[in-house]
């Protein structure tokens, strides 16, 4: 038996998480993130990566700390790195990023330890 029509299905999937999130800059409101491209696209192109922060200040004490997952930041899927603006200088921040496809997010790889924000040491605050 021969069938002429053939279908061909491409399954497409999330992509996997974005490698190496890195820390390159930290300012007192700011910090200036970078990571490497996912392993896997799921079959489908990043369309975007997707960066969350969450805010930890006081996690330690128990004084709070215990802030939700928070987008802050979406760039385009030829950027991979972005400054996440508008920070409290003092407050410890962790950060996570993850790829987008046209079926959704991936999972995140965030940062394995909370970002301060403060002036560069010696600098001067007018």
């Amino acid at each position: 038996m021969y069938y002429n029509n053939i279908h061909v299905v491409r399954c497409t999937e999330m992509p996997s998480a974005p490698r190496n999130v890195t820390v390159v800059e930290c300012g007192k409101d700011f910090v200036d993130l970078s990571w490497q491209c996912p392993d896997a696209d799921g079959g489908s192109p990043v369309i975007q990566y997707v960066i969350e922060m969450r805010d930890v200040t006081g996690a330690a004490s128990g004084a709070g700390g215990d802030g939700m997952w928070v987008e802050c930041a979406t760039v385009a899927a030829s950027k991979l790195s972005v400054r996440v603006r508008h920070l409290l200088q003092g407050n410890s921040y962790l950060f996570r990023v993850s790829a987008k496809n046209r079926v959704g997010a991936g999972p995140p790889t965030a940062l394995q330890q909370p970002v301060v924000t403060q002036l560069p040491y010696g600098a001067l605050c007018f």
